[in-house]
């Protein structure tokens, strides 16, 4: 198991806005970098026993006013039992 942060983009947009030249250089270095490394599992040999999660923290869709979201419709019919006391974003799962 391996974890890294690539908090780069995270910098640019926040520098620049989230659809800026500067985050778009930042991507196109992390793409850089995925491909880099999916490479190397291929040459390893270990590619088809890797499991690769990219995640985010958060989006920027808050600096761009055109931009909405909600996700609570689609949780909501997850069907699973959890609270979203504050909207932020903190979802607890509960027994039933």
């Amino acid at each position: 198991m391996a974890y890294t942060s690539f908090y780069k983009t995270d910098d640019a947009g926040e520098a620049g806005g989230p659809h800026g030249p500067l985050v778009r250089q930042k991507l196109a270095t992390l793409d850089a970098y995925m491909g880099k490394f999916l490479d190397r599992l291929e040459e390893k040999k270990i590619a088809d026993r890797s499991l690769i999660v990219l995640t985010a923290d958060h989006g920027m869709e808050l600096q761009d006013k055109n931009r909405n979201g909600d996700w609570k419709g689609a949780l909501n019919s997850t069907g699973i039992p959890h609270l979203d006391p504050d909207g932020f974003g903190f979802v607890y799962l509960v027994e039933e």
